[in-house]
């Protein structure tokens, strides 16, 4: 099943950098020399998207496994193109900094402002059919808000300009992907 996801992220990222006016996301990827100018805001923007991002695929790929509507697991595959390769880059500004890579046990509860907690995903898990799909909806609208208010917090206290250009290029995307989950819904 993942072997197909990943034919369909690359397929729809494909797609997305293709007709992208901004050229998808070289400008957060690769960090010009003297890009290395921070903040706090920075910092904690990194070490809270990540595990964010990461509970973002884990959503998706349940949604790959469990859904019965294509056009859920379509959103889902959609939802994980960048992210990956948004953690890694987020890592790499992490270490470039000097700051501690985010604690994954530290986020094990789900306990931080956005993610979904541990007993709603656990019943998420248990969920079949349309249920299951419904749910996801409404769950994975609510985290990827969580991703456009934290964007928008990095964009007015942030320094970095590549974590800029990353939040702007997460809140277009997520606001694209809740437009099309409310679509659903």
């Amino acid at each position: 099943m993942r072997t197909g996801l990943m034919a369909i992220v690359a397929a729809i990222a494909m797609a997305v950098t293709g007709c992208s006016s901004t050229g998808g996301s070289s400008t957060a990827a690769a960090p010009p020399a003297g890009a290395s100018t921070h903040n706090q805001a920075d910092v904690k923007f990194a070490q809270d998207m990540i595990p964010h991002h990461q509970q973002t695929i884990q959503m998706a790929d349940l949604a790959t496994q469990q859904a019965t509507g294509q056009e859920v697991k379509i959103v889902a595959a959609s939802v994980l193109s960048a992210e990956e390769k948004e953690i890694q880059t987020m890592k790499g500004w992490l270490s470039q900094w000097g700051a501690s890579q985010p604690d994954a046990a530290a986020h094990g509860g789900h306990d931080m402002p956005g993610m979904i907690s541990t007993t709603d995903m656990k019943a998420l898990q248990a969920m079949s059919g349309a249920a299951f799909d419904k749910k996801w909806l409404e769950m994975i609208q609510k985290h990827l808000e969580s991703g456009v208010t934290m964007s928008k917090t990095l964009l007015a206290e942030g320094q970095n300009p590549n974590a800029k250009a990353m939040a702007t290029e997460i809140i277009e995307n997520q606001e694209a992907k809740i437009k099309e989950v409310k679509a659903l819904g």
